[in-house]
């Protein structure tokens, strides 16, 4: 008998990972102040139609390598406009593990923004590594919402 490390070629917890990062490419999730969070269509540039609750497991049940845009939303009477920084995680991770850290570096960029202007704060993530468009992410956010708080 040979003392040979076998690996298991028919791993389900693998499938459900190549198939989590298939069922999810192109898509993100949004939140904006806490409240519950929106699928979005990242292609298209538009909310997701009809997310199914397979869907959302794709996104929370498997660890991904995120890619996160956190944004303060400011108004200054005349112009709305967005303060960002773009976050791309280089390990995987679940959802649930990303809160706290989304909190903490969501409260210093809150805190470099003009106090007066600051209407809310959200954050749109991919389990893509993408760059996001400002011009883009803007207009997700006014689709949800942003500056109706």
């Amino acid at each position: 008998m040979s003392n040979k490390k076998r690996t298991k070629k028919n791993s389900s917890a693998m499938r459900a990972r190549r198939l989590s990062v298939i069922f999810t490419h192109g898509l993100g999730v949004a939140q904006i102040n806490h409240d519950k969070c929106s699928i979005v269509d990242l292609v298209k540039g538009c909310l997701h139609k009809k997310p199914t609750r397979s869907l959302i497991a794709q996104f929370s049940d498997n660890p991904h390598k995120w890619s996160i845009l956190l944004a303060c939303f400011c108004d200054d009477g005349n112009n709305k406009y967005l303060k960002t920084e773009q976050i791309n995680l280089a390990s995987a991770y679940y959802q649930k593990d990303l809160l706290e850290f989304l909190r903490d570096a969501h409260n210093s960029l809150a805190e470099q923004c003009n106090q007066k202007h600051l209407r809310g704060l959200g954050w749109l993530a991919s389990t893509d590594d993408v760059d996001f468009d400002l011009e883009q992410a803007e207009l997700l956010f006014e689709q949800i919402g942003a500056w109706n708080v």
